[in-house]
């Protein structure tokens, strides 16, 4: 954990280096420093998942344990509800780190640098940074992006997740039309109802 914090802390100081002297840098430091941002947040999600996978035994009968001490009814699934617990908290735990390492290194300013780390890593983890590079900081919403992604990561079950996570996550930050949500959430299979609900609040609060 220390070395994780250390790891974001290099994060930090770097992303501040590309947002601060974008105009200033040459283009291969630019590059070079955006790439080590990228992966430094993907080699700490590594580590984090390495640590999941060499305790998992032990992590799941502690959840399992908890779940018995606050279910009356003592199901005979509970271990699955566990099971359950650690890949949702593994989903969210990746979405934290794609979307620290995005806000890190963010910038309007550096789309040409981010479109050059593409092209050289043609990685479901570099495309899922990339999006949500493009979601939290260009003044548009990348429709073909997501769907070129969606339909890329159509038969991977947890990459796809992530990606309706980031998704869901600027319906829920940025304003968007009706027309657009819809369209979006049809593509990925997400439920639309859930933004009905945040627009009558919107409206409600307006008030």
């Amino acid at each position: 954990m220390l070395k994780l914090n250390v790891a974001f802390k290099t994060l930090g100081i770097l992303g501040q280096i590309l947002k601060n002297f974008p105009g200033s840098l040459k283009e291969s430091l630019k590059l070079e420093i955006a790439k080590e941002s990228y992966m430094i947040g993907l080699r700490s999600l590594n580590v984090l998942f390495t640590l999941i996978e060499e305790n998992l035994e032990n992590i799941v009968k502690d959840i399992v344990r908890l779940l018995q001490e606050e279910d009356v009814n003592k199901e005979k699934n509970i271990e699955n509800r566990a099971e359950e617990f650690i890949l949702k908290l593994t989903e969210l735990l990746t979405c934290l780190f794609i979307k620290k390492t995005s806000n890190a290194v963010g910038s309007h300013k550096l789309k040409r640098t981010y479109d050059e780390i593409l092209k050289e890593f043609d990685t479901t983890a570099v495309s899922l940074i990339d999006l949500s590079l493009s979601l939290d900081h260009f003044n548009f919403f990348p429709d073909k992006k997501v769907f070129n992604l969606s339909d890329k990561l159509k038969k991977n079950f947890f990459s796809s997740t992530i990606l309706k996570y980031l998704v869901v996550d600027y319906f829920y930050m940025f304003p968007a039309t009706y027309k657009l949500r819809q369209k979006v959430c049809d593509k990925l299979g997400i439920s639309f109802t859930q933004f009905r609900l945040i627009d009558y609040k919107r409206k409600t609060k307006s008030k």
